[in-house]
């Protein structure tokens, strides 16, 4: 599954070495990791980068010349520390991806590693900096407000932190996080910057309400691709068990026309006609029985015994008189008595090979050359119900890991190299000159699990569905109180509240609207109410007197508008979005022509709402263009999987037939091999019954696995009649599906035909290929030459 490993490239498989030379170096960093890192690498350094255009032009002045102006104590404790934390992720990532990319998969693991730590510290430095200003103000409350004289510095970041702590946090954990970071501006605002409780309470609701729109999208994106990379592991897997069968299949194919030639040919090799002599008749018997001896087919699954047991015979074959081995093993106390880890032929053959070249290891080189030292040596083995441990313990001479030449392979390679080859494998060497050397290798099988439903659905329409659910409306009612709340902040003059209400009430009707899914008459409300709220927030632009440099108090309405259109892009109606922003610029401008208000913060507040849309709206667009990937992995890994169930019936099948063909011609078989002379008529004539129900078994197993049919086929050939049975129904059909049932209808006519039958006729059993229209055809021929057919349809 390459391709669902490259995030950003097309479905078609790997690139090449030369199509990887011409990829810069950010390409080749984001394509060769998952999809959880190359969306988390994107998010962390675009949500750094707009935090720092954030605190370069959102003020006048900006928030570096504010702090470069505040007193030392402040611009150190809280100020700097705060504002260049944004420089921690960006800084981080680039320098993880070339100091310990050797300690992760890929380049763009280290180089996510790297982005999620400095995520992590910067978290830590917000929450530093509130601690600061609220101990410094504690210490001085006359301490001195920024240059605006408006906000104290860290409610001026929630946004970029909250957007940061999404792409690195689980949903649990991002709106736990949330609730933290409402508690640390409220309090902040409250203590620190002067603020009344409801003045307070009021900005930190509304910035939390923000933050949450762009978290919503940015931890359901991470999640989306968190999803397609578990997806494409279970694909790999599923293809990797599917292929395994396949070989597996294919073998059992193989070992069965074996049988059929050489155990047929020795039963009709006694048949009178042939003349066989008796010496080839008994070697065409012992080559049969020969061929029956060995393993027709390998299920590739053994045991830890299995593998204990060939470490100990090789101990026992390669003894030394200055090592002594011993063994040891220990389970899990959940496990049963008789429960125990299976291995595949991979992982039985790759952890045997890395044991013995151990041993191997202390055969050669524990005693350090001295043939008077004795050496011990421990072979412990350790399994739970996934878990595998083999530890290989001596008291040799040591030597030191960290100067090991590099001429020596055996040890990186085939132990170290292998185990880490292997899905689930891990090893590690450890030695002390003197002390003697462990080696340990594990081995943790991981069968990936269905997929299960999230706490929040990750594909369709569940991202806009969200806000309908009863978490979503608590979620909408707390917005409407922080609209109401605004209402009762204005309440200084009769012209502020009258210019208020309307916008409150508007926003109240929106949200109310918002709640339920946009269909029918609910669609058209909200596109109504939505547009009239956006229209109404020019009012208190034309009510309130001077405005500040960021409009501050009179722009509350502004900031609802610009939630309305981030929950629109949210239910896909880019439409109505688009013209709620439009009325929005409109009321922005309003102002401006009708009482002459100065342009700058005007331009400043719309131009800071178009930029959060068009982030949130690109983050949405990455969430809608990776969901279908999701649908369409999981339909891979659904097709997989019933192939491999398919693949693993048909094993069953073949592994069944062949038991069965060793276990009814083995007593001739053994039989025509003691044979000093020609065979008795007893013999042949059952070595001809053998013969003709093996030939029915091996090449027909579907009509032999019917025991009535069998039962009539035996019954009408000791009465003398001639029954020849075929099977075309998968001669043009492959290893990968079951065949088709047989149609009920098939086995009570054959029976009744059979049973008609005399001495001297014919019946012919044929199953039609794939493409007949008839599922079988009954042919019964007479001693008289009439010929009479049956054909039964396909069951519908």
């Amino acid at each position: 599954m390459a391709a669902s490993a490259a995030p950003f490239a097309a479905d078609t498989g790997s690139t090449s070495a030369s199509q990887q030379k011409r990829t810069g170096l950010v390409n080749r960093m984001l394509l060769d990791g998952t999809n959880q890192d190359a969306y988390q690498i994107i998010l962390i350094m675009g949500a750094s980068l707009f935090g720092m255009l954030f605190e370069l032009f959102h003020q006048e002045p900006s928030l570096f010349q504010q702090v470069a102006e505040a007193p030392r104590w402040y611009r150190w404790a809280a100020g700097y520390p705060y504002l260049f934390g944004l420089l921690i992720p960006p800084a981080l990532c680039p320098l993880a991806a070339f100091t310990i990319s050797r300690q992760h998969t890929s380049r763009a693991s280290a180089a996510a590693a790297g982005a999620r730590l400095g995520t992590w510290v910067y978290l830590a430095l917000h929450g530093w900096a509130c601690a600061a200003i609220l101990t410094l103000h504690n210490l001085d409350p006359d301490q001195p407000h920024l240059a605006s004289g408006i906000h104290p510095l860290p409610a001026f970041g929630m946004v970029i932190a909250a957007a940061l702590l999404a792409a690195v946090a689980s949903w649990r954990t991002a709106v736990i996080g949330l609730a933290v970071l409402f508690l640390l501006e409220f309090i902040v605002r409250l203590y620190a910057g002067s603020e009344g409780l409801l003045e307070a309470l009021t900005r930190a609701g509304y910035s939390t309400t923000f933050a949450g729109c762009y978290c919503l999208p940015i931890n359901w994106l991470i999640g989306c691709a968190r999803q397609i990379d578990t997806e494409s592991q279970r694909n790999s897997h599923e293809e990797d068990l599917a292929t395994r069968l396949s070989a597996q299949l294919a073998g059992s194919r193989h070992a069965r026309n074996l049988v059929h030639d050489h155990v047929l040919a020795a039963l009709v090799s006694s048949f009178p006609e042939r003349g066989m002599p008796a010496k080839r008749l008994r070697a065409a018997a012992a080559d049969a029985l020969e061929l029956l001896k060995q393993p027709t087919h390998s299920d590739d699954h053994h045991t830890t015994t299995d593998l204990v047991d060939q470490l100990r015979s090789w101990c026992q074959q390669h003894v030394q008189p200055q090592v002594e081995y011993q063994f040891a093993s220990a389970a899990d106390p959940e496990l049963g008595t008789e429960a125990e880890l299976s291995l595949s032929e991979d992982e039985f053959v790759e952890v045997l090979a890395a044991s013995l070249e151990a041993l191997r290891n202390v055969a050669a080189h524990s005693s350090g050359g001295e043939p008077q030292r004795h050496v011990h040596c421990t072979v412990s083995t350790q399994q739970s119900a996934s878990t595998l441990t083999i530890t290989i313990t001596d008291d040799g001479v040591g030597f030191n890991t960290s100067r090991l030449s590099p001429l020596r392979l055996g040890l990186r390679q085939s132990i170290i190299g292998r185990m880490r080859h292997l899905p689930g494998g891990h090893a590690s060497v450890s030695s002390e000159i003197g002390r003697g050397t462990t080696v340990q290798l594990g081995l943790r099988k991981a069968t990936p699990k269905a997929h299960t439903a999230d706490a929040l659905p990750l594909t369709g329409d569940g991202l806009s569905a969200t806000v309908h659910g009863h978490w979503g409306r608590i979620g909408l009612g707390c917005i409407v109180l922080t609209a109401w709340a605004h209402v009762m902040r204005s309440s200084g003059t009769p012209a502020h509240v009258l210019a208020s209400i309307p916008s409150a009430v508007g926003v109240t009707c929106s949200f109310l609207a918002l709640a339920w899914p946009p269909r029918g008459l609910a669609r058209a409300l909200q596109r109504w109410c939505i547009l009239s709220t956006s229209a109404l927030s020019t009012v208190p632009f034309l009510t309130w007197g001077p405005l500040t440099p960021t409009l501050e108090l009179a722009s509350w309405p502004q900031g609802y508008s610009a939630i309305f259109t981030v929950l629109l892009l949210h239910q896909r109606r880019l439409k109505l979005a688009l013209v709620n922003l439009g009325v929005v610029g409109a009321a922005h401008l309003l102002p401006v022509v009708a009482i002459g208000a100065p342009a700058a913060p005007f331009v400043r507040s719309f131009g800071f709402q178009c930029i959060n849309v068009l982030t949130v709206a690109t983050v949405i667009a990455l969430v809608r263009s990776i969901e279908p990937r999701i649908t369409a992995m999981q339909r891979q890994a659904h097709q997989a999987q019933v192939l491999r169930t398919a693949r693993q019936a048909r094993l069953e099948a073949e592994t069944t037939l062949l038991t069965d063909v060793s276990r009814r011609s083995r007593p001739v078989l053994e039989q025509l091999r003691s044979l000093t002379d020609a065979p008795s008529d007893a013999l042949v004539q059952l070595a001809q019954r053998v013969e003709a129900e093996l030939r029915d078994l091996i090449r027909v197993p579907r009509l032999a696995s019917q025991p009535a049919l069998v039962a009539a086929v035996r019954q009408a050939r000791d009465r003398g009649v001639n029954v020849i049975q075929l099977d075309d129904s998968q001669q043009d059909s492959d290893l990968a599906t079951a065949p088709a049932p047989l149609p009920t209808t098939l086995v009570d006519t054959a029976t009744r035909i059979l049973h008609r039958a005399k001495n001297g006729e014919s019946v012919v059993l044929r199953l039609c290929p794939q493409h007949s229209p008839y599922a079988a055809t009954i042919q019964s021929h007479s001693a008289a030459g009439a010929i009479a057919l049956e054909r039964i349809r396909r069951a519908s």
